[in-house]
């Protein structure tokens, strides 16, 4: 371990969900204070991956829309946050008004908030992400996350080597 420099590194907090379960780990990212105030709660997660998230986009941006802004202070977090997203995921059609993470209207939302959103195409041949602290890490994994099959949609087309490999370079 010492020769790899690992002998000091404190282990990463990692928070991995899909799709409601996103949905439920981004409230708990954001509900530390909430459990106790009594004692002061640090937040320890390093990262957070909602895989094909079950949420709007438009609440990390104020004033975006009808359903409130709860997140919009992202940037306070110490954690960095990565979504993916896929133009093949068309789970939650019907809630047009949602700009759902994991759906084409979330990606065409966040392409249109670059000072919230950081949206990077992933690339499986050069499977590597540049992630902001600052921003909404928002990963186009549309080359990937597609209908594999009538058993297989685009939004649960997440247990694969591929998808693995966002999950790792997020972690790194």
């Amino acid at each position: 371990l010492t020769a790899a420099g690992l002998d000091s590194a404190k282990p990463k907090v990692v928070l991995i969900g899909h799709s409601f379960g996103a949905r439920l780990l981004r409230r708990a990212l954001f509900s530390a204070e909430f459990i106790d105030d009594q004692y002061p709660i640090k937040n320890c997660v390093d990262v957070f991956i909602g895989l094909q998230g079950a949420f709007s986009l438009r609440r990390f941006v104020a004033g975006a829309g009808v359903e409130g802004d709860p997140y919009a202070d992202f940037k306070n977090l110490p954690s960095k946050i990565v979504l993916t997203t896929s133009t093949h995921d068309i789970s939650n059609r019907a809630a047009i008004w949602a700009a759902n993470a994991g759906g084409p209207q979330g990606l065409r939302f966040a392409q249109n908030k670059p000072e919230v959103f950081s949206v990077t195409q992933w690339n499986p041949n050069n499977p590597q992400l540049t992630l902001e602290a600052d921003k909404i890490n928002l990963v186009d994994a549309s080359t990937i996350v597609q209908h594999e099959s009538d058993e297989i949609d685009a939004h649960n087309d997440i247990l694969d080597a591929e998808v693995a490999k966002i999950i790792w370079a997020a972690i790194r």
